[in-house]
C-alpha cells in the first residue's frame, strides 16, 4: 500500500495551480505599463528620426542635382513626403513629387501628430513645407512632433545657417 500513495500523489492540487497563475497575473500586471512606455517612447522616436532622414535626404538631393528640394506637411492627416522643382527656370516654381517611395505620403503613426509647425505654407494646399536649395542652404522652420496621449514631443528646427537642422527633445 505505501506503493501506491508515492505515485498517485505526483500531480499538482488546485491550490498550487492557483498560487502559480496568481503570481504569473501579479508579474503580468506589473510588466504591462512598462511595455507600453516602452512602445510609446518607441512609436514617436521612429517618427522623428524618419522624418530627419527625410530631411538629410532632401537636403543632400538638393545639392547633388542642383535643385530645389522640399519636405511637405500636412498636420490635417498627419502625412509628410518629398518634391522637387520640376525646372529651376520656371516661375513661378512647380513643385512635383519625387517618384521614388521618398514622394508618396508617409503617415506618423497612430497617436503621434505635427503640433505647432512654423515653417512655409502653399496657399493653394495649405500644406507646410522646408526648401532646400543647391548651395546648401534651407528655409528656417520648427516642427514638433507630438506624443498625443503622453505629451512628450520632439522639435526639429532647421535654420539659415548652412543647411542647419537640430532636433531637441522635450
Amino acid at each position: 500500500m505505501t506503493s501506491c500513495r508515492r505515485t498517485c500523489s505526483s500531480g499538482m492540487t488546485l491550490l498550487e495551480l492557483m498560487v502559480v497563475v496568481t503570481i504569473l497575473a501579479i508579474m503580468f500586471g506589473v510588466m504591462t505599463p512598462l511595455f507600453r512606455s516602452s512602445y510609446t517612447n518607441l512609436r514617436i522616436r521612429s517618427a522623428y528620426k524618419d522624418i530627419t532622414a527625410s530631411i538629410r535626404h532632401a537636403q543632400e538631393r538638393a545639392i547633388m542635382e542642383e535643385r530645389e528640394f522640399r519636405v511637405n506637411f500636412n498636420g490635417r492627416e498627419n502625412t509628410y513626403w518629398l518634391s522637387y522643382r520640376e525646372d529651376p527656370m520656371e516661375f513661378p516654381a512647380r513643385f512635383v513629387n519625387l517618384d521614388t517611395d521618398a514622394g508618396r505620403p508617409r503617415s506618423l503613426p497612430e497617436g503621434v501628430s505635427f503640433w505647432n509647425v512654423k515653417a512655409s505654407r502653399d496657399s493653394k494646399t495649405r500644406t507646410d513645407y522646408v526648401t532646400f536649395y543647391p548651395n546648401g542652404a534651407v528655409d528656417e522652420s520648427r516642427l514638433r512632433l507630438r506624443d498625443d496621449v503622453r505629451h512628450r514631443s520632439f522639435i526639429i528646427e532647421t535654420g539659415t545657417d548652412e543647411g542647419m537642422v537640430i532636433i531637441k527633445e522635450m
